[in-house]
């Protein structure tokens, strides 16, 4: 079976934001470049549980930076190699300067 890349519903209202920010009237193509970027992170997770690495903070959660924004996630199960992780659960995702407390 396939890996799932599953984003927690605070995690998908962030992710709306940083659409509509980065893709705002004269946001131009660098902004449709680093939107795309941030679209584009679950199909890498999918691919490369391990692409991001671990939070010092909270052993459970990884992360990766992609258009500088922080995106927080988890493997389930969490089985240390790539081909037989689990899903994937993007927690949250942060902005440049947003307050980064996990839930």
């Amino acid at each position: 079976m396939a890996r799932q890349v599953k984003t927690a519903p605070i995690a998908a209202i962030a992710l709306e934001q940083a659409r509509r920010w980065l893709l705002q009237p004269g946001s131009g193509r660098e902004g449709a470049r680093r939107w795309r970027a941030l679209r584009d992170v679950s199909r890498a997770l999918r691919d490369h549980p391990y692409l991001g690495r671990v939070m010092p903070e909270f052993a459970i959660y990884r992360q990766v930076i992609v258009s500088g924004h922080r995106v927080i996630y988890r493997v389930v199960p969490d089985t240390g190699d790539r081909t037989t992780a689990g899903d994937i659960e993007i927690v949250q995702v942060f902005g440049l300067g947003q307050d980064t407390r996990i839930p």
